[in-house]
């Protein structure tokens, strides 16, 4: 009888050491988890470099430990303060609850802020093996698209183009299509020394976005390549476009740097002489 008064005072002095250590232990589940999501709103009314935006994600882990929104957006916080060891702690946390929803997300980052497009094509591709029918896709990050552009950035130009190819044929369904999917697809093929198909790649892209300074910058210089005479005229074009602020904004961190009035203004002077 000793014994079992023992153990069970044991039991008991467990159960009491969780009930210490975790404040809301006397909530339901249920209750536990309508108090995370509300912690997660309070969250985004204060910056994401304020110690309260923090203090609610973390307060919404203390109630649910599986609120995988909760880890993503620490995560977001962490990558954007430079806090490179906790994003990392986060992420991969978020992606262990839920991969569906973080994988491709935790790959984009790794390309896109930590110039790393090797362990960014581990995650592209590994989504691959995931359920597609739960896998949670942002209008911006397409798979086949940031294939394509972790390739460009290893100079693998030939299965960029691939993967870019695939992007644009999946995006004709009326979705909006990336216009630097075009421009490094356009890159891929110049770098490849096939620069005819660089430069009816840049033509179509001129098609549907005419105004970007980028496409008419990239088809000048192919045109100044060949020798034509209206390279100049294009980057005079480019000139007036980056004068109305149309500009593609290259993403993430790819090898080209941006372009600046300066650097358009000797482009125009050096085609005019030629």
């Amino acid at each position: 009888m000793k014994k079992y008064l023992i153990l069970a005072f044991s039991v008991f002095m467990l159960i009491s050491c969780d009930h210490f250590n975790d404040p809301h232990f006397f909530l339901t589940p249920k209750e536990r988890a309508k108090e995370s999501s509300a912690s997660i709103l309070k969250s985004f009314q204060y910056s994401r470099f304020s110690d309260e935006h923090i203090r609610h994600l973390k307060t919404a882990i203390s109630y649910d430990h599986k609120n995988e929104k909760a880890f993503f957006e620490l995560a977001n916080t962490s990558l954007l303060k430079g806090e490179l060891h906790n994003w990392k702690t986060y992420i991969d946390k978020a992606v262990e609850l839920n991969p569906e929803a973080y994988k491709i997300h935790r790959g984009n980052q790794y390309l896109t802020y930590l110039n790393d497009a090797e362990q960014a094509i581990v995650d592209f591709y590994s989504a691959d093996l995931l359920d597609s029918l739960q896998v949670m896709h942002s209008p911006f990050i397409r798979p086949n698209l940031m294939r394509g552009i972790a390739h460009y950035r290893l100079k693998e130009y030939e299965k960029a183009i691939s993967f870019f190819d695939d992007y644009i044929k999946e995006m004709k369904d009326g979705s909006i299509i990336d216009p630097c999917a075009y421009l490094y697809q356009s890159k891929a093929y110049f770098y490849l020394g096939k620069k005819s198909e660089a430069l009816t790649i840049i033509d179509e892209a001129l098609d549907k976005n005419k105004n970007y300074v980028n496409f008419l910058t990239f088809k000048a210089k192919l045109l100044h390549d060949k020798g034509n005479e209206k390279a100049a005229l294009y980057i005079h074009d480019a000139l007036d476009q980056l004068a109305d602020g149309v500009f593609l904004k290259e993403k993430h961190q790819i090898l080209d740097s941006n372009i600046s009035r300066k650097d358009l203004t000797t482009l125009a002077n050096k085609y005019q002489k030629k």
